[in-house]
């Protein structure tokens, strides 16, 4: 099916209705609180406005604080697979964290919207965190999803056959005209072509709010965001200085040509990788997700890859990391029993490593290099760094070979 076949879906049954978290509903007011979103008539949703923030000059950063913005990012992404925002609108993110790990983060995050499109092959979900008080907005986008709710399983199907699996690169056909943006990955296009509209009106009443916008996803919702990054900031270049992309678990999302002008466009993307670290007897696994499609078929990660070790105790602790729920025998027995380049996928394996000191990943990286070029020779540093790059991807690999040449 041609992406450009695919029209907007017509989610409510007459033209006085509006889509909103999964529902419609006669008008954008009767949302609580009254008079807090507006219509957007012409596709027919809700978008949240915001309170206009005076600190426009001031950096993510500056705003953030003490918190781990990364860190926080992560935990939004996993939140987007948890729940469907209708449920939780009004409520404070600290409700679901129950191992108080985003505590500098503060708690004035409230989830404002939803986007949700189970139509003509698509299975496509969105949701909007915002801090009002800090001037900051999450918009994350769900991966793939894996499990089967009731009657929901040709959506699942759907999800992988007309997403995940529609790996083949045709033309980028969602910035503005005036862009050429190389190829892309079909499926994940498609599906984001069904939120744009909805998803870039929401950013926009954010830029003009004067907020800074964080751009998240885990999985295909990394693929999403990428695009959603993209897509905003080629229609509006001013943009650029207010949105932030940090995506974990990424598939590549287009060719050279579109990684090349999402690069020089998009300033501050970041993309985080789990890799399991190598042995004396088998080298380094990286996140499945994060090898596909392959860089034979055309494809290319995005700028900024940055990588966290994935922790092998997770695969054997019957507590879950993020939830603190106790595993049942039979899950725990197969997660033992995963192979690392699909374990390491799972969100909880990157919250986990976020959440730890940076020093811990350092140290970590250290002993892995220092382990490798103790079994190695190399005639120059540059053999030395080429080998251990490619082994072990860790920043200290060129200290150490460095150090140990000279």
């Amino acid at each position: 099916m041609a992406v450009t076949s695919i029209k907007l879906p017509e989610v409510c049954k007459t033209k006085d209705e509006y889509f909103f978290a999964g529902y419609c509903i006669p008008s954008c007011d009767q949302i609580q609180p009254v008079g807090r979103y507006s219509a957007e008539s012409s596709h027919r949703h809700c978008t949240y406005n915001p309170k206009p923030h005076t600190g426009r000059d001031t950096s993510l950063e500056e705003r953030m604080g003490e918190c781990n913005t990364h860190t926080f990012a992560m935990f939004i992404s996993w939140l987007t697979y948890q729940t469907v925002a209708k449920k939780f609108i009004g409520h404070s993110l600290t409700d679901f964290d129950l191992k108080k790990r985003i505590t500098k983060c503060g708690s004035d995050w409230s989830i404002v919207n939803e986007y949700h499109y189970e139509l003509e092959r698509i299975n496509s979900h969105g949701m909007v965190t915002v801090n009002e008080k800090l001037g900051v907005a999450v918009v994350s986008f769900r991966g793939t999803e894996l499990v089967v709710h009731g009657d929901r399983w040709d959506n699942v199907v759907n999800d992988w056959i007309f997403g995940d699996m529609k790996a083949t690169l045709v033309n980028c056909s969602f910035a503005s005209n005036k862009t050429n943006c190389g190829h892309l990955h079909s499926g994940f296009q498609m599906h984001y072509k069904m939120l744009q509209p909805a998803v870039e009106a929401q950013i926009n009443t954010f830029l003009k709010a004067g907020y800074q916008v964080i751009m998240t996803g885990h999985s295909k919702g990394g693929a999403l965001a990428t695009l959603s990054t993209f897509g905003t900031i080629d229609k509006n270049p001013s943009a650029d200085s207010h949105m932030t992309a940090m995506t974990f678990a990424s598939p590549r999302v287009g060719d050279a040509q579109f990684v090349d002008i999402y690069n020089k466009m998009v300033s501050r993307s970041t993309t985080y990788q789990s890799v399991y670290p190598a042995s004396w007897y088998v080298g380094e696994r990286h996140d499945i997700v994060t090898t596909v499609p392959p860089e034979r078929m055309g494809f290319t990660h995005v700028k900024n890859v940055k990588y966290i070790v994935c922790n092998a105790d997770y695969f054997g602790n019957p507590d879950d990391v993020v939830t603190g729920e106790t595993q049942a025998p039979y899950i725990h027995a197969l997660f033992r029993m995963m192979p690392a380049n699909l374990g390491c996928h799972f969100q909880q394996v990157y919250l986990d490593g976020l959440f730890k000191p940076v020093e811990d990943f350092d140290l970590v990286n250290q002993e892995m290099v220092k382990k490798f070029m103790s079994q190695n020779e190399f005639g120059s540093s540059e053999e030395c760094i080429k080998s251990c790059a490619n082994t072990l991807r860790g920043v200290a690999c060129y200290d150490l070979c460095l150090n140990k040449m000279l």
